[in-house]
């Protein structure tokens, strides 16, 4: 539109940083579920392997952790946003349902940990196979 009027639409930096957001929150759970997430081994790659499972373990409870309190946080401003229907300032978009991606995106990647947590780490998930 820059270039066929001329002038940019009004919204697109508006609208760009609340797909950002929704990008962000959407790809956690994916990130999880296929171990894409960056991960420090310089410890655990000399653990046994009872060692390195009961790292995974701990380290995907903890996860599950965070996943939590920050659902339950981000909960909390989904609900005061949606109750006063708050609108963003530029394109007057309701910003209730991209706030509400955050808690849910946190919620599913809480449940990607756990799952996560009862299979094998990714390492000795490879020398099965």
């Amino acid at each position: 539109m820059r270039y066929a009027v001329a002038a940019p639409f009004w919204f697109t930096e508006e609208l760009a940083g609340l797909l950002l957001s929704a990008l962000a929150f959407l790809a956690l759970p994916f990130a999880m579920a296929g171990n894409a997430n960056i991960r420090v081994t310089l410890l655990t790659d000399r653990l046994p392997p009872l060692g390195r499972r009961i790292a995974w373990v701990i380290g995907q409870l903890i996860m599950v952790a965070f996943c939590a309190i920050f659902a339950w946080e981000s909960y909390g401003l989904a609900e005061f946003t949606w109750r006063l229907s708050l609108m963003s300032e530029q394109a007057r978009l309701p910003l209730g349902p991209w706030v509400a991606l955050a808690p849910a995106g946190l919620a599913f990647t809480g449940l990607v940990a756990a799952w996560a947590a009862l299979r094998p780490p990714p390492a000795e998930k490879a020398q099965h196979l």
